[in-house]
Order: C-alpha cells, then sequence, then structure tokens
C-alpha cells in the first residue's frame, strides 16, 4: 500500500508537470484557463501515471466531462474557502483540544496547499480513481454481454504511416538521442518544444514529396555554412495509427500524440543539417 509520504511527493511532481504544461491550454476571452481543459489535463497527468492506456484515459476524461464538472468542482472548491474562512463550528473547533486535532488533521491530509491548479489536480486524482472503477465494470459487462463465438473477417494490416518532424538544430541533445534509432520515453516531452514543423502520411506520400530528397545528403551543410536556423528532419516510421499528428489538432492533442511515440515509433532515421530553406515546397505544418 502506498505511504502519504508517497503520495505527497507523486503530487508534487505531478503538479510541477501540470503548471509546466499549463500554456498548452485554451483560454476564454478573458484570459482565464476553463476548469474542464485543466481537469483533463489533470486526469491525463495521472494516467500516464498510472500507467494507463489512452483508452482508459478518454474513458475517464468522457466520465467527468459527463459530469458538469466546471460546477461541482467550483462549488467544492467554494464551500471549502467557506468552511476555512467563515463557518462557525468549525473556527470555534480550535478553542478545544480535540475539535484542533480533528481540524488539523482534515487540513493536514495531504499537506496541500488546497487553491487553484492544486486543487483541481486533486479533483482529477478523484475523478481518475471513480472513472477507472467505471471503465473497469463496464469492460467486464461488456465481456459477458458478448460471449458469444464469432467468426470475424481477417484482419489487413494497413501499411505504416510516416511521421516527419522539423526540429531546430540549437536542440542537439534531442538529435543525437534521434540519432540512435529510437524515441526514449524520458525525451517525448522536450522533442514535443523542440519540434517546429512537422507531416504524417503514407509512403507512397512520402516518396513522392520534396521530404524525401532532404535525407539524401544532397544538400547537406557544410560545417563554414552552418547558422543558428538550420534544422533537422526527423523520419519516423508509425507501427500504429495516431490521429494527434494530423495537422487540424490542438495542442492538448498534439501532446497526447508525441506521449505515444515510444510505443508506436519503428524505424528513426535523421537528416543532415540543413538550411531553414528547407522547408520551402515541402508539405509540412506548424506542430
Amino acid at each position: 500500500m502506498i505511504s502519504l509520504k508517497a503520495f505527497q511527493k507523486v503530487f508534487a511532481e505531478l503538479e510541477k508537470k501540470l503548471e509546466d504544461t499549463k500554456d498548452s491550454l485554451p483560454r476564454n476571452h478573458e484570459g482565464n484557463f476553463q476548469i474542464k481543459d485543466v481537469l483533463n489535463l489533470s486526469i491525463q497527468l495521472w494516467g500516464n501515471k498510472l500507467d494507463l492506456n489512452s483508452e482508459q484515459i478518454s474513458s475517464i476524461q468522457r466520465f467527468a466531462n459527463a459530469s458538469k464538472t466546471d460546477a461541482i468542482v467550483k462549488d467544492i472548491y467554494n464551500e471549502w474557502s467557506y468552511l476555512e474562512e467563515s463557518w462557525g463550528p468549525w473556527k470555534s473547533a480550535k478553542k478545544n483540544k480535540f475539535g484542533n486535532y480533528v481540524q488539523e488533521k482534515v487540513k493536514s491530509i495531504m499537506n496541500l496547499d488546497l487553491t487553484g491548479f492544486t486543487f483541481i489536480l486533486l479533483a482529477a486524482f478523484v475523478f481518475t480513481g471513480i472513472g477507472l472503477i467505471l471503465y473497469l465494470l463496464n469492460q467486464r459487462n461488456s465481456e459477458k454481454d458478448n460471449y458469444v463465438p464469432k467468426e470475424y473477417p481477417p484482419v489487413v494490416s494497413s501499411p505504416p504511416k510516416i511521421l516527419v518532424l522539423g526540429i531546430n538544430a540549437k536542440h542537439q541533445s534531442i538529435i543525437q538521442s534521434l540519432n540512435k534509432g529510437r524515441v526514449a520515453p524520458s525525451e517525448v516531452e522536450e522533442l514535443y518544444r523542440a519540434t517546429e514543423a512537422l507531416w504524417i502520411g503514407s509512403q507512397t506520400d512520402f516518396s513522392q514529396s520534396a521530404l524525401k530528397k532532404k535525407f539524401s545528403g544532397e544538400n547537406a551543410l557544410q560545417e563554414t555554412e552552418e547558422s543558428e536556423y538550420d534544422i533537422y528532419f526527423v523520419k519516423i516510421e508509425l507501427t500504429q495509427p495516431v490521429p494527434g499528428f494530423g495537422a487540424d489538432v490542438n495542442q492538448m492533442g498534439r501532446l497526447d500524440a508525441f506521449r505515444e511515440l515510444p510505443k508506436v515509433s519503428g524505424k528513426v532515421e535523421v537528416s543532415p543539417r540543413l538550411s531553414s530553406s528547407a522547408y520551402e515546397n515541402t508539405p509540412v505544418y506548424s506542430r
């Protein structure tokens, strides 16, 4: 069983990740974040920490979104603030030892400052637990209902997709790592931030595009020609389809797709160092 101290450590880690990635979320006309967006991102962080798959995480997010979370989380937070500041019995509990003990225990259950994003991250933990239980129960019931032998047509595997990333040459550490022929799980978010542009398509589309020549070495720069604006193209064969790499995807969906790369990436190839003009006449689009 996980200890309270261990939970506090995990919570602090996820709180920092939430703070680091919150700028990828959209804002309303007043410049504020929407509770539902922050909650969905928080559930994603909990899901990744618990090694849940994308289907489980999406199911939990749908459960949370269907639960009028904006109103629920806001009401709970407001009630907590009222309890802290105004409720007579809570304030007067400090007058006796037992009441003070109970109050301090409630306040220090996780030794957290229950404000802002921290409170939403805590609410996301609750939704993740409940949502995962509901998902597993639904899966179990579905398996029972569908326990009938059926004949299925043979599965025809689709050809692998080709993902191409455009990365500025200043990110040498991630380029060197990719030159080893793999995408390391620990470097996914760095790869996401380093990517300027990308493209995804079939092997045929890639072969017929201008991108193919970028890996031939024909336009490789000499050391005397290098500049801070130079780029590398990275070609990654995907073993499974990942819709989050398409052109019309929001930043949250794009980041989720990058997090799937260690699981779905096959062969990785890095182009020679190229001038930024190498982007011209290619089908890449902004990250």
